[in-house]
């Protein structure tokens, strides 16, 4: 089966500055589609953003994969995960706005590839104790780390506000160790003190200083209407933050779709 197979059961796709589907967004929550992500199947064309009717209407199964691509198409990498038989029978939309929930075994790294971290001009350096004094706690939750996934996280990253649609259990490690700016996951939105974001995509971001984003601001992240934007320049672009261009799709019932990412 080629490419386009349809043994790719493409529930979200999620592109870089296309409307901004942080945690408020409907996108999540109503049960109708979007784009034509059905036609995608495992190929890596990718224009905008995509809902398809498995979100809400299929079982998500006992695997589900998330892939990551640049805005080129090329593929940065594929975390696959075994998903706990409690919630096989659930969709994907059910555990997305339902209570919070770890849903999923740690990443299957025999089945899993990639890496964002280090793919991309990955930038380092002091960030001011948002997850420790530790640089290797930044990358992509998903790509570069192996945690259980969460749903509908609730609490999270030491921080006062933490709303996330998808993000997994490093936000929760007892390893680390947080002043509350830190955040990161799929649909979220973020507020410790006066800080605060609202995102769509967002690697494991401790601040301030900060060095590594999705996107860019409106397109993909924005403040949170209290005093200080997490992204705003002299926290992100003037210690020399990049905006990297990071997409990302997750199918269900992924089994036989691991092999066709490529």
């Amino acid at each position: 089966m080629g490419p386009g197979g349809a043994a790719c059961s493409l529930a979200l796709l999620l592109v870089n500055n296309n409307d901004r589907r942080d945690y408020d967004s409907t996108f999540w929550t109503s049960e109708s589609t979007l784009g034509s992500g059905e036609h995608i199947g495992c190929g890596n064309n990718w224009a905008a953003d995509a809902k398809n009717e498995v979100y809400y209407t299929q079982a998500i199964g006992d695997t589900i994969m998330i892939v990551a691509r640049t805005t080129s198409g090329a593929l940065l990498g594929k975390a696959v995960y075994s998903v706990l038989s409690a919630y096989q029978g659930m969709t994907l939309k059910e555990l997305l706005t339902g209570s919070k929930t770890t849903f999923t075994s740690a990443k299957d790294t025999t089945k899993s590839s990639g890496s964002v971290k280090g793919a991309v001009s990955w930038q380092t350096g002091s960030h001011g104790s948002g997850c420790g004094t530790n640089t290797a706690c930044t990358g992509d939750l998903f790509m570069d780390f192996t945690d259980a996934l969460v749903a509908n996280a609730d609490s999270g990253f030491s921080s006062d506000t933490t709303r996330i649609r998808l993000t997994t259990t490093f936000a929760n490690s007892p390893a680390q160790t947080s002043n509350g700016h830190w955040f990161g996951g799929i649909g979220g939105k973020h507020v410790q003190g006066s800080w605060g974001a609202v995102y769509e995509s967002a690697p494991s971001y401790p601040y301030c200083s900060s060095y590594n984003g999705y996107g860019s601001a409106n397109g993909n992240y924005a403040g949170n209407g209290v005093a200080n934007n997490a992204f705003q320049a002299n926290c992100f672009s003037t210690p020399g933050g990049v905006e990297h261009r990071v997409d990302f799709a997750i199918y269900v019932n992924a089994g036989d779709a691991v092999a066709l990412i490529s």
